[in-house]
């Protein structure tokens, strides 16, 4: 079917052969290409985010030396340490090794870092919360709309609409998921 000459298929591949694509092959890329952009800018603008909180944490850290234990009587939690071992896979040491102030206590450390990561926690989710996954919903609302209708049309065959399976909107959840907030302990 595909060797006729004026076919779909010699059209297809004389696209390909130009360095060109079918629209509907576009169409599948565009989402993807906004999604990993995306994502891309959200880890860059959290780490930027997260110099503070895990400069504060660092000291605090050191501070205790891993013994979590020491903060207990500053913590109102049920379980502090073990938030404080879950803060620490999502804050890792610095690579620069700086000692903390002789003069700085536990509290005081604690309390910077806990005031540090409440204001990670509040711009991270005006981050989330603002237009930033406007673009890629648009780009899959436009795959939604048109890739089964174009794939159609290039291929001549509207069987091939049967297995389309459309992209579901993104809601900043999506993103809070992969990049969650601090669980910032409450000083009591």
């Amino acid at each position: 079917m595909f060797d006729i000459e004026g076919s779909r298929g010699e059209f297809l591949r004389l696209l390909v052969e130009m360095g060109e694509e079918p629209a509907f092959v576009g169409r599948v890329r565009a989402p993807e290409l906004a999604l990993r952009s995306l994502l891309i800018r959200c880890q860059t603008y959290r780490d930027e985010l997260l110099l503070w909180p895990r400069r504060h944490f660092y000291v605090l850290r050191k501070l205790v030396a891993g013994k979590w234990w020491r903060l207990d009587s500053f913590v109102s939690d049920s379980d502090p340490r073990e938030r404080f071992v879950k803060l620490s896979e999502q804050l890792p040491p610095l690579e620069t090794d700086f000692s903390p102030s002789f003069f700085l206590t536990h509290r005081s450390a604690l309390k910077a870092f806990v005031e540090s990561a409440k204001r990670f926690n509040s711009a991270w989710t005006d981050f989330l919360a603002s237009d930033v996954l406007d673009e890629v919903n648009e780009r899959r609302t436009e795959f939604n709309r048109y890739y089964k209708i174009e794939r159609e049309c290039a291929m001549g065959n509207a069987a091939l609409g049967l297995k389309f399976a459309p992209l579901p909107v993104l809601d900043p959840q999506y993103l809070e998921t992969r990049f969650p907030l601090l669980d910032v302990p409450t000083i009591g």
